[in-house]
């Protein structure tokens, strides 16, 4: 059912999630004295397994009627992948996170530890690629390749649009539908008023939602290029070198970095 359990209590193994999380201040004020304990006790395992994952703690039920509550995050594929993997391993760091949990809590009784696996609709993407068709063999396609084995849905212009599609509407919900936009800036980039045009739309979604959505990545020799686009200048950028593991590498760590900033 694409949910990973990584520890479960007494009683039937089976539950349903029964209604919203626990509210924001008083997850705080649990999770704050949670982390005091598991650094004290230097469970450093557990610490990691709640840093890592944007936990929740919800009510919920098992087909017996039995009420408690569920440690649970909902994570995007290529942390689930991650988790699932390491299963085994995670189950004491899980358990030992649980019994804290009762611990600061009284009021908590958390039966399960677990993380889903977070599906996006047909209409949402992790990452739009935006790059001049010039690029396409060269960068575009390894990069492509790479998120996607990574588990980054990824809107890619050959894939997304297809034939008799409106080539405009189809951009346009890439870009409205995406989380991050990589751009490729090239000289190639610099001729072609398609991918131009796609930047420009991703930096005005990117000033009105007040958030970090477009991502430089520059081609060889394409440093000086910034100077046509002032609202990339401003920004960090990566350098190209054929090597999409960089790309996917930074890519965790903003995601990461933002999910905790939301946290």
């Amino acid at each position: 059912m694409g949910t990973v359990v990584l520890h479960h209590g007494s009683g039937a193994s089976d539950f349903v999630l029964d209604g919203p999380p626990i509210s924001r201040n008083t997850k705080e004020g649990v999770f704050r004295n949670i982390v005091d304990i598991l650094t004290a006790r230097r469970l450093e395992a557990s610490l990691k397994l709640l840093e890592g994952a944007p936990f929740e703690v919800y009510p919920a039920i098992n087909h017996f009627g039995d009420e408690f509550h569920v440690l649970y995050a909902e994570v995007p594929l290529f942390e689930y992948e991650v988790i699932r993997n390491k299963q085994q391993s995670l189950k004491q760091a899980a358990c030992n996170l649980a019994e804290v949990i009762m611990e600061v809590a009284d009021d908590l009784y958390v039966r399960f530890v677990a993380v889903g696996l977070q599906k996006l609709n047909c209409s949402e993407w992790v990452v739009f690629l935006c790059h001049a068709s010039d690029d396409k063999e060269m960068v575009a396609q390894p990069i492509y390749q790479a998120l996607t084995e990574a588990g980054f849905r990824c809107w890619y212009d050959e894939i997304e649009i297809g034939w008799g599609e409106s080539l405009v509407a189809s951009i346009n919900a890439g870009l409205a539908g995406s989380r991050y936009v990589i751009v490729v800036v090239s000289p190639s980039m610099a001729k072609k008023k398609w991918a131009k045009k796609e930047l420009q739309s991703a930096l005005h979604i990117e000033t009105e939602a007040g958030k970090t959505i477009v991502l430089p990545l520059l081609t060889e020799g394409a440093e000086e290029l910034l100077q046509q686009f002032p609202f990339l200048a401003e920004k960090k950028y990566l350098l190209w070198e054929g090597n999409p593991a960089s790309v996917i590498s930074e890519l965790r760590g903003l995601w990461q970095g933002q999910k905790n900033s939301r946290s």
